[in-house]
């Protein structure tokens, strides 16, 4: 506030702006590969208590476990961000399950939650070795010769799409294109994630959901 003649609102504004904005995005992002897998394993998990969990990372977390009005329910974990990001790619995937995990058990022990269901998920997620892939489309050519899929793979950095051709009898490769590669969070990439379908028996095209532009992958 004495340095820049500020009064307080507008020295958090700036302290923000300056020393917290960038590493606030980019942990949001780096955290969805791991969160979007667990969400994807966990499924439905009927209760009344709640119907979204928000965990908020704090140098100084609370106890308490709040749920609003509306069935958001917010819990507080402990982390330190500057270690975090010194961290390896795949000791931050851990460490982001273990807050998944933490921040979970917090508001499962709050409404009595059976805890077996989130026990299987992180078992799964350890077993996969932290990866988040998966074939978002398939669609088959007119002439039912190909295979053509979009292969998706969530990281911590970012996400990428990859076009594959299969031969339907052999299942080998005809040909792979990246597609897309993009920021790891879904509000970023999902827009691009629009329709897959064949135009003709040797070309493929996928559409953005968001825009007229298409990528096109020929067979030949």
């Amino acid at each position: 506030m004495a340095k820049h003649s500020l009064i307080e609102p507008e020295a958090i504004r700036l302290d923000y702006e300056e020393n917290w904005k960038q590493k606030r995005v980019l942990f949001r992002d780096q955290v969805r590969c791991i969160a979007n897998l667990y969400i994807f394993l966990l499924g439905r998990f009927p209760t009344e208590n709640s119907k979204k969990i928000l965990i908020n990372c704090m140098e100084s977390p609370e106890d308490e476990v709040t749920t609003t009005t509306d069935g958001f329910t917010e819990v507080s974990v402990q982390l330190d961000i500057d270690s975090y990001f010194s961290l390896s790619n795949l000791e931050k995937k851990r460490l982001i399950l273990e807050i998944i995990n933490e921040g979970i058990v917090k508001v499962a022990n709050e409404y009595s939650w059976e805890q077996v269901e989130f026990n299987r998920i992180t078992a799964e997620i350890k077993e996969r070795n932290y990866v988040n892939e998966y074939v978002w489309a398939q669609k088959s050519s007119p002439d039912r010769k190909y295979k053509a899929e979009v292969f998706c793979t969530h990281d911590i950095d970012c996400f990428t799409a990859t076009l594959n051709i299969r031969d339907k009898r052999s299942g080998g490769f005809v040909k792979s294109k990246k597609v897309l590669q993009e920021r790891p969070h879904e509000l970023v990439f999902t827009q691009y994630l629009g329709s897959l379908k064949w135009v003709f028996d040797r070309t493929v095209v996928i559409t953005y959901r968001c825009r007229t532009t298409q990528w096109l992958v020929e067979k030949i």
